[in-house]
């Protein structure tokens, strides 16, 4: 799937009326570590997606503590990203 395409399904998620939710711990099966700060906290997690493992209305995804979100939207481009350096 290009950008394009993964655009065109997070838009239809956001019409099938999904919003993202917030756990209050992660899932710590298989020794998970949040992919930003690297740790296992037991602090509130939210699911992103991953790019290229849609089925249907089915997305594989990972958890992110949501205190380490730091988000910034290019708006000329309408891509809202974050820039994950090290790990």
């Amino acid at each position: 799937m290009d950008w394009e395409d993964f655009k065109i399904q997070r838009n239809r998620a956001s019409l099938w009326g999904e919003e993202m939710r917030v756990f209050k711990k992660p899932n710590l099966s298989n020794d998970w570590k949040c992919p930003i700060c690297g740790t296992s906290d037991k602090k509130e997690v939210v699911l992103i997606g991953i790019i290229g493992t849609e089925e249907g209305r089915n997305i594989q995804a990972e958890q992110f503590h949501l205190d380490c979100l730091d988000l910034a939207w290019n708006k000329h481009s309408n891509i809202v990203y974050q820039i994950v350096e090290g790990k």
